[in-house]
């Protein structure tokens, strides 16, 4: 599975090849405002490959790909604290 991420204490999008599954990541805790996650299958399949992202361990967004689709995604605006 590829995985693109972005990780508000960085300027770019963080990109990882050839994930394992089930895949995580834990960032440094500071103000949120924004989350994005894209995860591309990498091998023909017709399964949905859910992605989520949590703030503070609250879902904040979710995504699965249906059918042909090789992409699952989810992106939102996260209310300050």
């Amino acid at each position: 599975m590829d995985i693109w991420y972005t990780d508000p204490a960085r300027t770019e999008t963080t990109t990882l090849l050839n994930q394992p599954l089930p895949w995580r990541v834990d960032l440094a805790p500071h103000a949120v405002s924004f989350v994005q996650i894209t995860a591309r299958r990498t091998k023909n399949g017709s399964e949905g490959q859910p992605v989520r992202a949590l703030v503070d361990g609250v879902e904040v967004c979710s995504g699965t790909n249906v059918g042909g689709y090789m992409k699952s995604t989810c992106s939102e605006l996260v209310p300050p604290l």
